[in-house]
Formats: structure tokens, C-alpha cells, sequence
């Protein structure tokens, strides 16, 4: 009999090795057991572009927001490409908008599952 705990650990494992879009996500602690997280739908480049930025803030433990500005100092992406693939994000539910960050003064995009992390 394989525990809980074990079967979590090895599908997350796989998850990881696989790339492909499907993670687990704790809700609240790691003390219960986290959901399935998958995208409904192929990223592009430039999504996981943008994923990858998010995932290595919130692993250093710099707040998960990005914004058009750092993807063009960052990246150096045009203006245009960086509000486009935001916004797409935004469309398909993989970011939310923050008009109440007043840090940096301008819109920021947050993954929302970071906030549960």
C-alpha cells in the first residue's frame, strides 16, 4: 500500500520532469492535500516566458507580479508583444490584474497561485 504522502510526492515528481503544464497546488498548507492544476490549452513561448519569471520570484520570495515595463527591461520585448501576451494570460485566467499596486506605479499581473504558496 502506497501512502498518501508518497503518491503526492512521485506524481509531483513526474509533473516536474514531464513540463507539462500540470502542477499541484496547495490551497492552504501543505498539511492537506493539494488540487491538480493544469492549463486548459497549449502556452506559447512567451507564456511560459513570463511563468518561469513569476515561479523564480516566488522562489527567491519577491512578491509574483510582472509588469509590461519589467518584461521590456527584462526581456527587452517590445511594448506591443508584452501587453499582448499579458493581456492573453489575462483572458484565459492565468493572470489577474493589480491596478492596487502602487509600487511601481502601473499595472502589475499577478499568478494567482502563488498567493496560496
Amino acid at each position: 500500500m502506497i501512502s498518501k504522502k508518497n503518491l503526492i510526492e512521485i506524481v509531483s515528481n513526474h509533473f516536474n520532469y514531464w513540463d507539462s503544464g500540470i502542477s499541484l497546488l496547495y490551497l492552504e498548507n501543505k498539511k492537506k492535500p493539494p488540487i491538480v492544476r493544469c492549463f486548459p490549452m497549449e502556452i506559447s513561448s512567451d507564456h511560459e516566458t513570463v511563468l518561469n519569471l513569476l515561479k523564480t520570484k516566488n522562489d527567491l520570495g519577491i512578491k509574483s507580479f510582472i509588469s509590461i515595463q519589467e518584461l521590456k527591461d527584462t526581456k527587452e520585448w517590445s511594448v506591443e508583444r508584452s501587453s499582448a501576451v499579458l493581456a492573453d494570460m489575462v483572458q484565459i485566467g492565468i493572470l489577474w490584474i493589480d491596478d492596487g499596486n502602487d509600487e511601481l506605479g502601473q499595472r502589475t499581473f499577478w499568478d494567482y497561485s502563488t498567493i496560496y504558496n
